[in-house]
């Protein structure tokens, strides 16, 4: 098909089309067991690949899925697989998957309701649902974002917005002599500290609380940090709470965090990015107790809700909040009666529809479904943990996610050397390939870490991989010290 043509949709042609993409979904997630969880992949062959093959003349789009087929499917990282255990990515609930494409076909601008009717009714829904589960009330509302890092973003600029109003029009000079500073947990996720700059506080206005046991927010060391603060004359704005943080899965206690918040004037943010999912099961929404408190909250239902990418969400406890750091008016977007457009209480212009996919999902898995494979997710971490502990490893203490955080520990060996064996064995569980996860530092150690989020995972995955480390950790030879 020649764009410069005179150009039509053929329906044929899409049908097709979505046929073949379907197909390659298809075999792509039907082989993951039958394959490496983590292909490899030649990062210059790749590039190499795709530019070459960028040309004037068009190769038509049955050429162009096949060397997709044929290049993407075989290096594709085996995310949705059973025992892919690495960062926070979840496999997808089937009809989300789909969805994605009526989103990419239908192409509205989400921004406002009259460029997209379906998907801002969509997303209505799906927020008022996240803020129902948080426990806001009518005041509240909540928007989509492509991610957990836009969504604190979002939260920030409110609170630094509420704090020093004036800083709106007169940036910086609003806080002359008033020097900001904030707080998170020392396993808070990075992108506090790289909003900090985006927000012009400059990273110095962060202040990194103490944590304890598994990494969480030490309460008093932030009641401590705040007064020293206040007595050399900083201004304290906010406090970052986190639910599940990456490292070790570590919930800060928020009721004790709101507490400090509350009596110290300070916005509280909890980022549940991807602990927020445990709202969704009544056996495990205790763990995230006092979360109504929160001034917003970041849930991104593209990790533990089982979402295609991307699919963030900030909510707000009051939407004036919103109002006051992002409305806008442009004479040229033509506006709705009784309805508030989503760019006027978000930072992107232009925004795909992406809560048709997250309401597809809802919809068809049923929020039972999903709670059920939530706390399935965690049950299986806690499996793996005891398999482990019979077998000679250390597990990190006090895990609630599903993350497992774990060594093994040969006798006599420690520091530098015992860091060493960990990473030993994670390359020579790359080798395997029949799982993957990787390490994470904490406490200035290495770490062993097992992320679940597979719809895919059984217990006999579990025990098949707690089988392997223990029959291959202990080939492991110690370097001499």
């Amino acid at each position: 098909m020649d764009p410069s043509a005179t150009f039509t949709y053929d329906p044929a042609e899409l049908r097709a089309m979505g046929a073949r993409a379907g197909e390659i979904v298809a075999e792509y997630l039907g082989s993951l067991e039958k394959r490496g969880v983590s292909p490899p992949a030649d990062p210059r062959a790749l590039t190499s690949f795709f530019a070459e093959r960028i040309s004037a003349e068009g190769a038509g789009w049955r050429k162009a899925f096949e060397e997709l087929r044929e290049v993407a499917l075989p290096t594709a990282m085996g995310i949705p697989h059973p025992l892919y255990l690495g960062l926070m990515n979840s496999s997808p609930w089937p009809a989300g998957i789909f969805a994605e494409s009526l989103v990419a076909g239908f192409s509205q601008n989400a921004g406002s309701f009259r460029q997209s009717p379906p998907a801002t009714a969509a997303e209505w829904a799906v927020t008022r649902f996240l803020c129902d589960k948080v426990g806001y009330g009518k005041s509240s509302l909540g928007t989509l974002v492509p991610g957990g890092t836009l969504a604190n973003l979002t939260a920030l600029l409110c609170a630094r917005d509420r704090a020093f109003p004036a800083w709106i029009d007169e940036g910086p000079a609003a806080a002359s002599g008033k020097r900001p500073c904030f707080y998170a947990s020392e396993e808070a996720h990075f992108s506090i500290a790289r909003n900090a700059t985006v927000l012009g506080l400059g990273r110095s206005s962060l202040r990194r609380v103490p944590t304890v046991g598994r990494g969480t927010m030490d309460p008093a060391a932030l009641a401590s940090l705040v007064a020293r603060d206040r007595k050399e004359g900083w201004s304290p704005f906010a406090v970052v709470a986190t639910a599940c943080t990456t490292a070790t899965g570590a919930i800060d206690p928020i009721p004790e965090v709101a507490a400090i918040a509350a009596r110290e004037g300070l916005w509280l943010h909890v980022d549940a990015a991807f602990g927020g999912a445990a709202l969704l099961s009544e056996r495990d929404r205790s763990l995230l107790a006092g979360i109504e408190a929160a001034d917003s909250v970041t849930i991104d239902p593209h990790k533990w809700f089982f979402v295609p990418l991307l699919a963030g969400a900030i909510l707000v406890r009051d939407e004036a909040d919103l109002a006051r750091s992002l409305d806008a008016e442009p004479s040229y977007v033509p506006g709705t009666a009784g309805v508030v457009d989503y760019f006027r209480r978000t930072l992107q212009g232009s925004r795909r529809g992406d809560a048709l996919k997250v309401w597809a999902s809802l919809r068809a898995a049923g929020t039972d479904a999903l709670a059920r494979a939530v706390e399935r997710t965690s049950d299986h971490a806690r499996h793996l943990e005891r398999l482990l502990a019979t077998r000679g490893f250390e597990i990190l203490p006090g895990g609630r996610m599903p993350i497992v955080a774990f060594r093994f520990r040969p006798a006599g060996v420690e520091g530098d050397a015992l860091d060493e064996v960990q990473r030993e064995l994670e390359r020579r569980l790359l080798a395997w390939n029949r799982a993957w996860f990787a390490t994470a530092r904490f406490r200035g150690r290495i770490w062993l870490r097992a992320n679940f989020a597979s719809l895919l995972t059984t217990e006999r995955h579990v025990e098949e991989l707690a089988g392997w480390l223990a029959e291959e950790a202990p080939r492991i030879a110690p370097a001499a010290p």
